[in-house]
């Protein structure tokens, strides 16, 4: 398990002597009395102890490192020397085609992951802070380590049946991982097409696997609850006894209705203080990045006027803020990434609304109470950032909407207040 952290890495100085720190899987900060740090991946080759650098810290931070010796692990499996630069004049297909027909499906699949990292990384993207592709390779890497590559590792790619395949799913959906069986069945016809057409394979033996698998049925619905619920929700907000950020990040999503990700990788300079606003770029807006691909490139911010509560919260959070910290809300074991995805979810369930609300669902309570409370549907539409993308224009021109959005959320804080205290009151009173 990785136990590295910038914040610890900062704080391990130089030495008399050179000394390391151990990450996780072979991954070693290495650092010298001179100050300088470099990372080490050590492993075992042909029964030999040894080692390969992935470079200095900070150049190449503790995400980069990790992934590297991912990549690294994942070669060795293959019986592949990770000290073995790829030739980048050669294509991954025509690689293929040099293969020998005894290429084992090990060889044969990093082939393919090479050559479909290769042609995901040829597209544009407009996401700055992750475009998913390193979060694909890494899944893909788990998957095959952990339920491939014991089956099929050394096998010939010539060689693997419908059968074999249909073990591996079968093991995988037993343990009730539905979804995870369907992404391997996607990526092992992916590879199998990509053989069919490289290594001149017959047929592919993972065509139809979905017809005799279990079926993985996506739940779109996020978990929220009914209106008449908040003051409970309220008043456990008000006793939990957890981290206060993350009291603060509730409540500020109950405040102004923002989505997770966009409260997670909000940023000080996003808030104007003075004017009572939040400014969030159309670019970090789920619903607007489409709208930004489709039809216009300029869109307009998303605006997101705050109560007097909200902004109360935002001040206190920026008076928790440490040097170098870049987000509103800072993850609670490295004060320099953005707060976990998992720790506001966590603590409702902590709270007691386990299978009943997450963080996403709270969105949908908001809309639920503003509509019943009569607000113009635009106002609610345009605080919540929904829209139709043929409406951009229409919909998401959020500074005609300020002062009346601002006027409505006031009065949702004052009523989020009222209900809370009402049950303590009766709490107090008993």
């Amino acid at each position: 398990m990785a136990v590295l952290t910038d914040y610890k890495i900062n704080a391990s100085k130089s030495k008399a002597k050179e000394y390391t720190l151990k990450d996780g899987n072979g991954l070693f900060l290495n650092i010298h009395p001179n100050g300088s740090k470099y990372w080490l991946f050590r492993f075992s080759w042909n029964g030999k102890q040894t080692r390969m650098s992935f470079g200095t810290y900070p150049t190449v931070d503790i995400k980069q490192a990790r992934y590297l010796c991912e990549q690294a692990n994942f070669k060795l499996l293959s019986g592949i020397d990770p000290r073995l630069k790829e030739n980048p004049t050669i294509d991954p297909v025509d690689e293929v085609l040099d293969e020998e027909p005894k290429c084992t499906f090990a060889q044969f699949a990093q082939h393919w992951l090479e050559f479909k990292m290769k042609k995901l990384n040829a597209k544009p993207s407009k996401d700055k802070k992750n475009n998913g592709r390193g979060s694909t390779e890494i899944q893909i890497r788990r998957a095959f380590t952990n339920d491939i590559f014991p089956v099929l590792k050394d096998k010939s790619i010539h060689k693997v049946t419908r059968n074999d395949l249909l073990c591996i799913i079968r093991k995988v959906e037993k343990r009730g991982a539905l979804s995870v069986a369907e992404k391997i069945r996607s990526w092992l016809d992916e590879i199998f097409r990509y053989a069919v057409v490289t290594e001149g394979l017959e047929i592919n033996p993972a065509a139809d696997l979905d017809i005799a698998s279990l079926p993985y049925r996506r739940n779109n619905r996020y978990p929220f609850i009914d209106v008449s619920e908040l003051p409970e929700l309220l008043v456990k907000l008000s006793t939990y006894q957890g981290s206060r950020l993350t009291i603060l990040g509730l409540r500020l999503l109950l405040l102004t209705g923002v989505r997770t990700g966009e409260l997670r990788f909000s940023e000080a300079w996003q808030f104007d203080l003075k004017n009572a606003l939040w400014r969030i770029p159309a670019s970090d807006v789920k619903q607007l990045q489409q709208v930004i691909e489709k039809v216009d490139n300029r869109v307009p911010d998303y605006i997101v006027p705050l109560s007097r509560q909200a902004l109360d919260i935002v001040k206190e959070l920026l008076s928790y803020h440490m040097r170098g910290q870049r987000y509103l809300i800072a993850n609670r074991t490295n004060p320099l990434e953005a707060m976990s995805e998992n720790t506001l979810n966590q603590a409702l369930k902590n709270m007691g609304f386990k299978r009943r609300l997450c963080t996403h669902g709270i969105r949908h309570t908001i809309s639920t109470a503003l509509n019943d409370l009569k607000y113009d549907k635009d106002f609610i539409e345009a605080q919540l950032s929904h829209s139709d993308t043929n409406k951009v224009r229409a919909t998401y021109n959020h500074a005609q909407y300020i002062e009346p959005r601002r006027e409505m959320m006031q009065e949702w804080a004052d009523l989020l207040d009222k209900w809370e205290q009402e049950v303590l009151d009766k709490i107090n009173n008993k």
